[in-house]
């Protein structure tokens, strides 16, 4: 399967690091994952949302074991090779407001 990931990492003191969007065979986009610092280390969160129970459930996930490992591989590998090439370009601030976030307006 052909994807693009997109790194924009979070400039602020958080356990969020970055946030990422996959565009997958250039025809459908996931955003809302994000790279999360753990105990263990790095980690990918799926996209999620609170349900009336007040847990959170992933909106968006990959169906096979494999490709989990895959995918989320792949985002940390990118994540870190965006921090060793110090890229600037995908840094953003917090929203301080109701401004929007950088995945809002993508389109491929």
């Amino acid at each position: 399967m052909n994807y693009k990931i997109r790194i924009f990492k979070f400039d602020g003191d958080s356990k969020v690091k970055a946030f990422v969007s996959v565009t997958f065979e250039e025809k459908f986009v996931v955003t809302g994952l994000r790279v999360v610092e753990g105990v263990n280390g790095l980690f990918v969160s799926m996209p999620n949302r609170k349900d009336a129970n007040g847990s959170y459930k992933d909106t968006a996930y990959p169906v096979t074991k494999e490709f989990r490992d895959e995918l989320f591989t792949v985002i940390i590998k990118e994540y870190e090779n965006t921090e060793s090439k110090n890229n600037q370009s995908g840094i953003f601030a917090p929203p301080t407001g109701n401004e929007k976030m950088p995945w809002e307006d993508w389109y491929v």
